[in-house]
């Protein structure tokens, strides 16, 4: 969903694998707002190869070809939580939860650049030590806009009501704006909303933008 103010120049509904409806494209005179709840793995993992093999390769096809033409902000529910820092009680869930699997964890490093060192073969084999950012130190010229301003802050955005996730803090970063690193200055900063929370699981992330930066 998008809500503006402003009417963008055009909107495109896609998807980029199938048919399930997950992508808005707005286009306005100076850049891109994507839209995307990322397909979820699911809890017994039994997607994790459709989203790592399939999914996250034709959206970064989708991506590269919006920024030929003009920045990028890309936004949304994207399941993945980057860093280890990105979700409480690391150990427990690398590679058992969907959005924290290697898989995912890498091929959202590549868009967004990570430590810049590949996963090891002994971290391969041992869950239970740190990968921290995966991914090459550039990616494909995209910036992680909460790790850009807020550095090593918690920046969790989900909590499980099924685990009472709220009241243990056992949070998730799974919401994210990145945009183009050539349009970053013009974002002023990019906050979270920890006051509303209530009937969705999920708070909201606010990106602030110069004005004029749109259009």
């Amino acid at each position: 969903l998008i809500m503006a103010k402003v009417e963008p120049l055009s909107i495109t509904c896609d998807d980029v694998v199938g048919s399930e409806g997950r992508l808005i494209v707005a286009e306005y005179a100076k850049a891109y707002i994507v839209t995307t709840y990322v397909p979820n793995s699911g809890l017994k993992l039994d997607r994790l190869r459709y989203r790592t093999e399939e999914w996250d390769l034709k959206m970064r096809e989708k991506l590269d070809a919006l920024k030929q033409m003009k920045p990028v902000i890309w936004c949304g529910d994207l399941n993945v939580a980057h860093g280890d820092e990105d979700v409480a009680d690391w150990k427990k869930k690398r590679n058992k939860s969907p959005g924290f699997c290697d898989g995912e964890r890498e091929n959202f490093g590549l868009i967004v650049g990570g430590d810049g060192e590949e996963i090891s073969d002994e971290q391969r084999k041992k869950r239970t030590l740190p990968l921290g950012r995966p991914g090459p130190a550039a990616g494909m010229g995209f910036v992680d806009a909460w790790r850009e301003f807020q550095k090593d802050s918690e920046g969790y955005t989900f909590w499980s009501y099924r685990f009472q996730g709220r009241p243990k803090n056992n949070g998730w970063r799974l919401d994210y704006f990145v945009v183009s690193k050539e349009f970053l200055d013009n974002v002023m900063n990019c906050t979270r909303r920890n006051e509303m929370w209530g009937p969705s699981d999920h708070i909201p992330l606010v990106l602030n933008l110069k004005k004029g930066s749109l259009f």
